[in-house]
């Protein structure tokens, strides 16, 4: 989708900035699909990209995210084929299953990459309190790239997804107001420290989790 006052990411940050008519928009379940929807990686054209960026949203904005089994095997399913389509077995557990996913052997290249991203990105974030209970601070998207704060008293995280299919570099000082006090960030998946004087470096379609020290 292309990027513009309505369009790309701004729809994110346009539907949340509608939360002032929940009564407590911290307690809404979140999810990408489940067993009445199309699979999400059909919906996005079996895209890994959007996808990991997808995950990274899922388990860092504000509610309580749900993941329908088999996402992370990128499973497929449409709903115009009916339920049992969007519903299959998860493939392994039985001797009769000619493919086991519970092995990295019995997943492909692809499937491996996002189980990966998946199985790092939840260890983390059962280890940090802001994601579950700060408060999420946004800023509009501008050039394709969304970044949003939670923030727990002196726990600040910060995410930025770029949508865009070019490289950007993120002036800090654009976020001033929250980021101030801080010295650098650290990227939680890969362990880069970006000291928070300098630009942030997004590669095209990615998403950067950072917590501020």
């Amino acid at each position: 989708e292309q990027e513009g006052w309505s369009e790309g990411m701004a729809r994110i940050y346009m539907v949340l900035a509608q939360d002032f008519v929940y009564d407590n928009p911290y307690n809404t379940l979140i999810f990408l699909d489940n067993h009445d929807l199309n699979r999400y990686f059909n919906t996005i054209g079996n895209d890994l990209d959007a996808l990991k960026m997808a995950l990274t949203f899922l388990f860092t904005t504000r509610g309580i995210p749900q993941l329908y089994y088999g996402t992370e095997l990128l499973m497929d399913g449409q709903e115009h084929l009916g339920h049992g389509d969007i519903r299959k077995d998860f493939p392994g557990g039985w001797k009769e299953d000619s493919l086991n996913a519970f092995t990295a052997s019995g997943r492909s290249e692809a499937q491996n990459e996002v189980f990966n991203h998946l199985q790092q990105l939840l260890h983390w974030r059962k280890t940090n309190q802001a994601v579950h209970y700060g408060r999420l601070l946004h800023f509009l998207p501008e050039n394709g790239v969304y970044t949003y704060f939670r923030i727990l008293d002196n726990e600040v995280v910060m995410v930025m997804i770029n949508n865009s299919k070019e490289k950007r570099d993120i002036d800090i000082n654009r976020f001033s107001e929250i980021t101030s006090g801080f010295i650098q960030a650290n990227d939680v998946m890969s362990g880069e420290a970006v000291l928070l004087k300098n630009n942030v470096a997004l590669s095209p379609r990615s998403a950067r989790i950072f917590e501020l020290k």
